[in-house]
């Protein structure tokens, strides 16, 4: 699509999930009937359609990007709310871990995205080399794909939530385990920043935490001046 401010395209953004929630909201209410997880998944499912539906109209499949680390904050809460377990710690730790990684993921999402002028060189890519099944590449393997596999990474969360219960050892080592990788990942996404800030282009993103916990990438673009460095997986 053609330029847009980054503020602008925020506003844009916060609008287009603030429709995919509604449309969720109405899927959840209507299926209701057919149990929790069920109806969670099928909102899920509709709430990415609205998503993929919009990307469509701003020719920029990058719209779905902020949705699979923010579409747990909203599932839990939810599984929480209506489950039938009392409230109790292990709940709580549920929560925490979870709002620990997505809002981590969605603040990396944020600030680097450079706004609805700009999509990711990967769907340009995939676009570019099969434009007759790029339709299909979109709604399938952009959009609903990653949906999918996130929610059945929920799934368990949803069971363990339900069943409640007391905060045994376990609860507090796997609590502390999802703590601890989120604290290495966010150590290396700032020597990620840093990497695009000093490095030169072509540069290899090799030293510390990030060359023990991340794929090996090269700079693309070095950050400069107000703008937004890129790398590419080597």
């Amino acid at each position: 699509m053609g330029k847009m401010s980054r503020g602008a395209s925020f506003v844009y953004c916060g609008l287009v999930y603030l429709i995919a929630l509604l449309a969720g909201y109405f899927v959840f209410r209507l299926c209701a009937g057919g149990g929790l997880l069920l109806a969670t998944f099928l909102a899920d499912i509709a709430a990415t359609i609205v998503v993929w539906f919009f990307g469509l109209l701003f020719r920029n499949a990058s719209l779905y990007d902020p949705y699979w680390s923010v579409a747990p904050l909203i599932i839990l809460p939810l599984w929480l709310w209506t489950g039938h377990a009392a409230a109790g710690v292990s709940r709580i730790l549920f929560l925490i871990a979870v709002y620990i990684w997505g809002l981590r993921l969605t603040y990396n999402w944020a600030s680097r995205w450079e706004g609805l002028s700009h999509q990711d060189w990967r769907y340009t890519m995939l676009r570019d080399k099969k434009p007759r099944l790029y339709f299909v590449t979109n709604l399938m393997g952009i959009n609903i794909m990653p949906t999918v596999l996130v929610f059945l990474g929920m799934a368990p969360v949803y069971y363990a939530a339900d069943a409640g219960g007391d905060a045994g050892l376990l609860t507090y080592i796997g609590f502390a385990v999802c703590i601890g990788a989120a604290l290495i990942q966010a150590v290396s996404d700032r020597q990620l920043d840093a990497f695009k800030q000093r490095g030169a282009a072509g540069a290899h993103m090799d030293t510390g935490l990030w060359r023990l916990s991340r794929p090996p990438i090269i700079l693309e673009r070095p950050l400069s001046g107000g703008g937004y460095g890129s790398c590419r997986w080597e």
